[in-house]
């Protein structure tokens, strides 16, 4: 992603535009399809109706040049802002390291829409993770005040999903289920490569029902 502002501040909050794991949602249910009609031929009814949205967020990504119209009708200046291209925990550790702060990532706190929350399930993956390592959104993730980014988000125009802190507390992202652990940097291509051993694993190895 494209860097700029490296300006972020300890006290400050991270927000994301839009929702998350659109493109790679879209990417597995096209892939999804193209087995389907490889083991299927002509009997392979494609079911494309029901994934609309995520297949549109892949194959036609949008930069959100509209935002930064928002942000001249608020008078809010970001002070940092990154374009998600390689995955969220990526353009995360971008910004960290640009502004030289850590940074406290709240899973629960990450936007999605209905429709990939649904590839997810199912595949019987972890829908944050497509958020964190899917990469080719476009969304924005920004730093800016609490008070600049609460008016934005009560406009519906973001979603704050962190805080930044002092670089000596680390990058981490926070679960309830988990407690805070470092967040993971691997982009996009270490994501898909991790998926392909599994899905080799799982070929190679009996089905089972574990």
């Amino acid at each position: 992603g494209r860097g700029s502002r490296r300006g972020a501040r300890p006290g400050e909050v991270l927000c994301v535009t839009g929702d998350l794991g659109g493109a790679y949602a879209g990417l597995k249910v096209l892939l999804d399809q193209r087995r389907g009609l490889e083991e299927m031929g002509e009997d392979f009814e494609p079911e494309l109706d029901a994934y609309r949205y995520v297949i549109d967020r892949q194959l036609r990504p949008t930069a959100r040049l509209d935002f930064i119209d928002v942000l001249g009708e608020f008078a809010i200046r970001p002070s940092s802002m990154i374009d998600i291209s390689d995955g969220l925990a990526s353009e995360i550790h971008h910004i960290c390291h640009q502004s030289d702060v850590g940074a406290t990532l709240q899973i629960p706190s990450l936007p999605f829409d209905p429709e990939t929350r649904a590839v997810a399930d199912q595949f019987l993956e972890d829908v944050d993770t497509y958020a964190l390592y899917g990469g080719e959104d476009y969304e924005l993730l920004f730093s800016v005040s609490s008070q600049d980014a609460s008016r934005l988000e009560s406009a519906g125009h973001c979603a704050v999903i962190g805080t930044v802190e002092e670089a000596d507390a680390g990058i981490n992202a926070f679960n309830p289920e988990t407690g805070l652990i470092p967040l993971n940097a691997a982009g996009f291509r270490h994501f898909a490569e991790a998926q392909n051993n599994d899905d080799q694993l799982r070929e190679s190895s009996t089905p089972d029902d574990s």
